[in-house]
């Protein structure tokens, strides 16, 4: 529920609160929304991480192109992209995706066409604060591991059958 609030005040920063509430209805009765949201899966965290990821990654190139100087688009999308990645590595499909629609979108327009540069620098500075993120969280979760815990850990996650594959 918290995640559909922030996708609901997320989206009234782009359109109106009507459309945003229409939206979000929406999300919420998409079919495959309905029985992933009563399961413990991060299936649905997933989904809502990666709509909150684009929506403020529009949010950071409307800022851009209206050469706004806030930051909050810029950080909230990097913070929602990471927490996407963290949620589902499949997630890792919006780091191209966003990023060449972002710089296929400036070059298309004549007049934020130098605006390009400023666009890969920050996605580079996003693509680093993401990679700190990411890796912060995982070090305690590594932290003085061996190897003999690292291959339990692999012989865990794949089943006997699958040794062959290991070797």
């Amino acid at each position: 529920s918290l995640l559909l609030l922030i996708l609901y005040l997320s989206l009234s920063k782009l359109w109106n609160s009507k459309t945003a509430l229409l939206s979000l209805l929406l999300m919420m009765i998409l079919p495959i929304s309905l029985p992933l949201a009563t399961l413990v899966v991060l299936d649905f965290t997933s989904a809502m991480l990666q709509i909150l990821a684009v929506v403020w990654f529009v949010i950071f190139i409307k800022q851009l192109t209206e050469k706004k100087n806030k930051i909050n688009g810029f950080l909230l999308f990097t913070i929602f992209t990471t927490l996407a990645l963290l949620a589902k590595v499949s997630s890792l499909v919006l780091l191209p995706v966003l990023f060449l629609v972002g710089l296929i979108y400036l070059l298309i327009k004549k007049n934020y066409r130098p605006l390009w540069w400023h666009y890969i620098i920050s996605i580079l500075i996003s693509a680093l604060l993401g990679l700190i993120i990411i890796t912060v969280y995982y070090i305690p979760h590594v932290y003085k591991m061996d190897v003999d815990m690292t291959a339990k850990q692999i012989e865990h996650l794949l089943p006997n059958k699958n040794k062959e594959y290991i070797n």
